[in-house]
């Protein structure tokens, strides 16, 4: 965004999240939402800051169920999304 302000507010992102039809979202959709590996989410689920409500294999249909609202309190704790201060 080349320093400009971020005009998305937490909120929608919260709900934007929040409409899909189950209260959980995959390991994998949140190791996309946040480009970090899959390994770094099963750690964060293994630390507590992230809750898995299932739990995982590998194969097909492995990834964990991790709960829509513990995804959001992370997003939350972490102050996101992050203020411009126009330092690089």
């Amino acid at each position: 965004m080349a320093g400009r302000e971020c005009k998305v507010e937490f909120e929608e992102v919260a709900a934007a999240l929040a409409r899909g039809a189950t209260d959980t979202i995959t390991a994998k959709e949140v190791d996309a939402a946040l480009n970090v590996s899959r390994l770094h989410v099963y750690d964060l689920i293994a630390a507590g800051q992230l809750k898995a409500c299932s739990g995982w294999r590998r194969g097909p249909g492995g990834s964990a169920r991790v709960s829509l609202a513990s995804f959001v309190r992370f997003l939350r704790q972490r102050c996101w999304p992050f203020p411009v201060t126009g330092e690089d």
